[in-house]
């Protein structure tokens, strides 16, 4: 009986074993065939380096049969710079601390040439967790090394150029927000190589705030294809605090399948210089360009007013020549004295106007501005007692600034004359004088309450030479022309706000 159960048990067994050998056989096959035959490079490696079974491709990749290949170990083929990092990471693979690891190294061929692979490794260990052997594959990829390299190779070429022409040069990931600025970008700012970030915020929140808006449009155009290269120029904050001018020029260069910047190559150039000579020829033009308005205005002047007191004495010249009778001689000989007189008032007139011109740059001094009106207040004091006004002094005790002193006094006498002749028949004539700084401005300002000016109407023509509006006989219309000329060749400016009947202020800008 025994013998018979194991006869009958033992046919099972043998049939069960003969599909598992099979099934390990097939699959050793198709290992063999897909180790064989692989496309890339393949080897089995003892943990020591040594190879044991190669494949036709890792023979084809490094020029040796496999008969050599299988006397030497993959140290021996491995380039020296890149043995030290593929030891490490074989080292955590034995010591369990990693799975498998993958590097790019390079191996020397046969010939002698070098060669560069993608090295994949992984461990086959024991049923006692022991290792057992490496499993290697090797991917050539010299091809794609060597085009990263002809490419860097070229980049480091440009790179060198701009810089040495003095440009900086900034790399941009725009879905990462990662920016690469050249050491020589964080120099023009008097920045260390390592004192600036890689992010694009880092360049953004230096930008001068009067410039942001433009800076951040001009990119936007070109994001959104309207220019076909970014160009902006702008202010950039630097180590020391004070700002430069920077040229800054860029292109996107490649973009996201839905068409979206993805990386945006640029150039930074340091204008600073070219810039301050632009904004200098800009001023020089400016006041060129004012001396010509200023010149015109007066030749205007006095090829009208001249004219009409030069013709009116030929007039009465002639007249008297035509005429005999003594009383009317006289009466004539009266006419001509006050267009004489008209004609030298005239010409005094002119002159104030030339000596404004001519001593454009007059010495600036320190004054005490409360004291200047103070004396103003005196210099006027019949005319406010007369007219029963209020002189509001609002000016800081101490204040001090740097002004002509003669322009001073004829600006404050001026207005407040003005303020006082000007009056509202209905109330007694009140002038407040005040002080104040806008905007890094230093401003005089001067308030009546009286008649007002219709601006709608006069506005401009108010500070023009001769223009009268309120029919005073006294009116010469000559001292706001004065005043301006005065505080525009200081560099300043007069503005006035006024409504009819509700009095006016004026705004002397002192610098």
């Amino acid at each position: 009986m025994e013998g018979d159960k194991a006869q009958t048990l033992h046919p099972y067994n043998t049939s069960r074993e003969y599909q598992i050998l099979d099934e390990l056989t097939i699959s050793e096959e198709r290992f063999r065939g897909a180790f064989d035959y692989s496309g890339i490079g393949m080897a089995i490696v003892a943990p020591d380096g040594k190879w044991l079974k190669v494949n036709k491709r890792l023979c084809d990749l490094t020029g040796y049969s496999q008969e050599e290949l299988l006397r030497l170990s993959f140290q021996d083929l491995t380039h020296p710079d890149d043995l030290e990092a593929d030891m490490r990471q074989l080292q955590l693979l034995v010591a369990g601390k990693i799975e498998y690891y993958q590097i790019e190294k390079r191996y020397f061929h046969r010939d002698g040439s070098v060669i560069w692979g993608l090295l994949n490794v992984s461990l086959v260990r024991d049923k006692f967790n022991r290792p057992l052997h490496l499993v290697s594959q090797i991917e050539d990829i010299t091809d794609r090394k060597l085009v990263e390299a002809a490419y860097k190779e070229s980049e480091e070429r440009w790179q060198f150029a701009l810089e040495g022409s003095g440009d900086g040069i900034w790399d941009w990931n725009v879905q990462t927000g990662e920016v690469f600025y050249s050491n020589q970008c964080k120099a023009m700012l008097g920045l260390a190589p390592g004192e600036m970030g890689n992010s694009c915020v880092e360049w953004d929140r230096k930008v001068h705030p009067d410039d942001k808006d433009k800076y951040f449009s001009d990119m936007h155009e070109h994001f959104m294809g309207r220019t076909s290269v970014y160009i902006n120029e702008h202010r950039v904050l630097c180590k020391d605090g004070t700002y430069k001018w920077v040229l800054d020029r860029g292109k996107v260069i490649s973009w996201t399948p839905d068409h979206k910047p993805l990386r945006v190559l640029g150039t930074h150039t340091d204008i600073s210089e070219a810039k301050e000579k632009e904004l200098q020829l800009q001023h020089t033009l400016d006041i060129v360009s004012e001396q010509n308005k200023r010149l015109t205005n007066f030749a205007h002047i006095v090829s009208h007013n001249l004219r009409t007191h030069t013709g009116n004495l030929e007039m009465l010249l002639y007249i008297i020549e035509q005429t005999s009778a003594e009383a009317e001689k006289a009466e004539l000989m009266q006419h001509l004295k006050k267009v004489a007189s008209q004609l030298s008032e005239t010409m005094l007139h002119l002159n104030d106007v030339i000596s404004i011109q001519a001593n454009i740059r007059q010495q600036r001094t320190g004054i005490n501005l409360r004291e200047y009106v103070h004396r103003t207040t005196e210099a006027m004091a019949g005319e406010i007692s007369m007219h029963r006004a209020i002189i509001i002094n609002n000016i800081p005790v101490g204040l001090e600034i740097d002004y002509n002193p003669a322009y001073m006094e004829s600006i404050l006498l001026n207005c407040m004359s003005n303020a006082i002749k000007y009056r509202h028949p209905d109330r007694s004539p009140v002038v407040e004088i005040s002080y104040y700084e806008t905007a890094g401005r230093k401003v005089l300002e001067i308030t009546d309450n009286g008649i007002g000016i219709n601006l709608e109407r006069y506005g401009k023509k108010l500070f023009g030479m001769y223009n009268t509006f309120h029919g005073n006989a006294d009116a010469k219309g000559v001292g706001l022309f004065i005043t301006k000329n005065q505080v525009e060749a200081m560099g300043g400016k007069i503005e006035v706000i006024s409504n009819v009947g509700q009095g006016a202020t004026f705004k002397i800008f002192l610098t």
